[in-house]
Parts: C-alpha cells; structure tokens; sequence
C-alpha cells in the first residue's frame, strides 16, 4: 500500500461528505462515545479539534466543558496537550488546526481517555494518521485509553503497520465499534 496516495485518497474520500450525511455520521458516533464506560468514568479527556471533515469533536466538547476537564493538542515540536474550559482558548496553529492558547499543559499521566483521529485502520485496530506521527509518539508513552474515531469508510483491509505504530485500545464509528 502507498501510504502517501491512500491518504489522498481518503481525504478527498471524507471532504466529498455532503453535510447532511456528516451530520448523521457524527450524531452515530457522539453517542456511541457517550455511552462508552472509559468515557463515562473519565475525569480528563483529552480531544483533537476537529478539521476538514474529520468526525465532529466540537459538539462533544460544548457539551462536557464543565462536566469534564477537556484537554486538547498542540504543536511545540512534538504534540503536548492543554486544558481548554471554551473555545475562546483557542486559536489557529499547526496546519491551520485549531490549538490551545492557554498554558496549563497537562500530564500523559493524567490523562483517562483520549479521543484519536484517524485518516484509515483496520480491523486490528491499528490506525494510520496524517504521516507525521505525532500521536504515535505522545502514544508511546502514554497509559490511558486510546479510543479512535473515525467513519465506517475508513476501514480498509490492512494497514500494514510499523513497529512504532500504535494500537488502539477500541474504534468507534458510525456503524461499528472494533
């Protein structure tokens, strides 16, 4: 497989999505995060912002600020996460994706759930993100659980991982949970 042209592929795939079937998608797979016991028992979890047709973050983040301590990435080198209470903490960064302005960093350790993106995986829960492996390096480390979130599109036959790829403890999507 030709990493570089599937992941073309599949964001090209994603951005054709019309909204009304997002929406659906989105509303699917927000509930089955919701109902996830590790996400439901999980004082900090920390989310990526969603952009260009990646699953809808957003709205699960409006609904827990408060409820939760949402904690988000940025781009310093390597990826850290930073606590965010709206999105007023907020402003553009690495690629144009949205990033926290704030400066309480927050510990791997003290992170319970975190909710991945994913670009493709496959049935063994193993991802493939955008190439720069970002959250295969914070993921090396880190001890909490690696929920992955993706549309039922994305799964493909195998992702023919490397030994620095990290699994995914469980993937949501709008049809399955793997």
């Amino acid at each position: 497989m030709d990493k570089k042209q599937a992941r073309k592929e599949m964001i090209a795939k994603r951005l054709s999505l019309d909204e009304e079937t997002l929406c659906c998608y989105n509303e699917n797979i927000l509930n089955k995060i919701e109902d996830n016991i590790h996400f439901k028992e999980a004082k900090t979890v920390a989310v990526y912002v969603s952009a260009r047709n990646e699953v809808d973050t957003k709205k699960l983040m409006t609904k827990y600020f408060g409820k939760k301590k949402i904690v988000v990435p940025r781009i310093e080198g390597d990826m850290q996460f930073y606590e965010i209470r709206s999105f007023d903490d907020l402003k553009p960064g690495y690629f144009g994706i949205e990033e926290p302005v704030g400066n309480q960093q927050v510990s791997p350790d003290d992170i319970d759930v975190m909710i991945i993106p994913m670009l493709m995986f496959d049935k063994n829960k193993n991802r493939i993100g955008y190439g720069k492996g970002f959250y295969d390096r914070y993921l090396a480390t880190y001890k909490g659980y690696k929920l992955g979130i993706g549309y039922s599109f994305q799964q493909v036959e195998d992702t023919f991982p490397h030994q620095y790829d990290i699994r995914m403890d469980e993937i949501i999507t709008n049809e399955t949970i793997l």
